[in-house]
């Protein structure tokens, strides 16, 4: 089922909630929301918790689903107030209860994870308090809750590795040792992938990275394992285990976590800091044994082509404003690719609504008041502009080229592709896959996968573009606000096909097709060398 389709849904869902009691809908209300849930679509079951419960008696599923879409969302204070109310309404002990303090475990912990001084009174009173609820989940069960008791190890352990001090007291081997007679205690048959991923993150607390690697590989390769859980275990590796920090082992397994994540699965996102970026690329290889162990056959493969991209995410910068800070993204490229007479020169291009001569163009700054910072390579140097080279209005190709004050030492032009991949004919045909690299939100470089399908574009020579010379391409690679100007790549070289411009959630289509979808929209990167090459604007 696709986005719009779960919108589609959950919206139907709303207007009959508005119309009728949810007790009418004969438990189909709850039944969606469950599967919003599981698919991760948090917003649209935010939307339907919050009207099944404005009509309906207390259900303690339905507030514990809408408070997991609410941390996931960024708002872990308003999740921790239904969840405290669940657990108040619910007979210690029940499975309700113990789901409710878990995840009342997790909001405390993403709110330490979120403060900004990890040694204020606040955020210690956050750690405290995860876990206390984690603590409380795991010995209300017999034997204790396997989930609770993971994250118990690995917040204890981080708080220890990080000299936190903290009322609950764990030894991470004890612990370690029990949760995996636990896990031994899971009949064969019920072995799946998340008893992989759990057994993997046990052996984590007795210092055993041959075990983790052996199971966490049966847990990559696993067809059952989404993306979204991928994601869980990778970041809880990072944040909390610090498997990176942890010799060249652990940050190997690290690394074939992200090839896996970048390669292999698809609705998600990869964000890296500008530091874990320098750090993995300046790390060794892991070992060919530890990737295929990880990976399977082809592990080197994905674990060069991940390398690829990282690489090619050094040439990605966040351009700023002076006074209002970071504005969107820009990249490298080689001038005379564009505009012949610039030859070997590197030039940054970005949209014309991020930067436009004279400003003012849709929201547009002047480039005198900007930099680009290449954060990837050095977030220290920020690059200045010296003019305009050319630019695009907005509502035709909506680009501006910009000559460097200084060159980046160091860092390559990206490669700008000459072909657009094809769209299938049929329906069910696989979709060939697109990759954005840019500063979503302002926030750390990241590489967009979330439902990456290259949807339609307006190319030759099968496309019908209204104007001949401005060739746009659709996609589902999720943007935010930060986005405007990054690079759109085809998968399997990582060169440039498109400058990303625009999303909606009711995008026209292209090709004079009829209605709307949500996509993203990028401009024909050819479309681009076209334009700048027959003006001819040189030095």
């Amino acid at each position: 089922m696709t986005i719009e389709d779960w919108n589609d849904k959950a919206g139907s869902m709303i207007e009959r909630l508005a119309r009728e009691r949810a007790d009418n809908t004969g438990g189909q209300a709850k039944a969606l929301i469950r599967q919003l849930r599981d698919t991760r679509q948090f917003k649209p079951l935010i939307d339907v918790a919050t009207a099944h419960r404005a009509n309906a008696a207390f259900d303690a599923d339905i507030a514990t689903w809408q408070a997991q879409g609410l941390i996931e969302t960024g708002h872990p204070e308003q999740a921790r107030d239904i969840l405290t109310d669940v657990a108040a309404r619910t007979p210690a002990g029940s499975p309700q209860f113990v789901e409710a303090r878990g995840i009342l475990g997790r909001a405390w912990k993403q709110t330490f994870f979120e403060a900004a001084d990890k040694s204020s009174p606040q955020a210690r009173e956050a750690i405290e308090k995860s876990l206390a609820e984690y603590k409380a989940c795991f010995d209300a069960q017999p034997g204790g809750s396997v989930w609770a008791g993971l994250n118990l190890l690995a917040l204890a352990v981080f708080a220890s590795r990080n000299a936190i001090p903290t009322a609950v007291g764990i030894e991470p081997r004890a612990m370690a040792l029990k949760l995996l007679s636990a896990l031994d205690a899971t009949p064969i048959r019920e072995r799946d992938n998340f008893y992989h991923a759990s057994r993997a993150e046990a052996y984590l607390g007795l210092d055993d990275l041959e075990a983790v690697e052996i199971h966490i590989g049966a847990y990559v390769r696993s067809d059952a394992t989404p993306f979204f859980n991928l994601a869980s275990t990778l970041h809880q590796f990072t944040e909390l285990w610090q498997l990176d920090r942890q010799g060249a082992q652990g940050h190997g397994i690290i690394q074939a976590l992200q090839a896996a994540l970048l390669h292999g699965k698809k609705y998600g996102r990869l964000e890296m800091s500008p530091d874990q970026m320098r750090q993995a690329l300046g790390a060794d290889r892991p070992s060919e044994q530890q990737l295929q162990k990880i990976l399977g056959a082809g592990g080197l493969a994905r674990y060069d082509w991940l390398m690829k991209g990282l690489t090619t995410a050094r040439s990605v910068g966040v351009i700023s404003h002076a006074a209002q800070g970071r504005q969107g993204t820009g990249f490298l490229v080689r001038g005379g690719a564009l505009i012949p007479d610039l030859g070997d020169e590197l030039v940054v291009m970005t949209n014309a609504h991020v930067i436009s001569e004279p400003p003012g163009d849709c929201g547009s700054v002047g480039f005198g008041d900007c930099t680009i910072t290449f954060e990837a390579v050095d977030r220290n140097v920020a690059y200045e502009f010296s003019q305009v080279l050319w630019q695009s209005a907005v509502p035709d190709l909506d680009c501006t080229l910009l000559r460097l004050k200084t060159q980046p030492d160091g860092i390559k032009p990206l490669e700008i592709a000459t072909n657009i991949p094809p769209i299938p004919k049929t329906a069910d045909a696989t979709k060939p896959r697109v990759y954005v690299i840019g500063y979503p939100g302002g926030r750390e470089l990241a590489f967009s996968l979330q439902d990456n399908d290259l949807l339609d574009h307006e190319a030759p020579p099968d496309g019908t573009p209204p104007k001949p010379n401005v060739c746009r391409i659709q996609y589902r690679a999720p943007t935010e606000h930060g986005s405007s100007g990054s690079p759109v790549f085809e998968a399997s070289l990582w060169r440039v096909i498109a400058l990303h411009h625009a999303g909606d959630d009711a995008m026209e289509r292209l090709n004079g097709k009829a209605g709307t979808w949500p996509a993203n929209e990028g401009i024909w990167i050819q479309s681009i060398v076209k334009a700048a090459t027959a003006q001819g604007v040189g030095p």
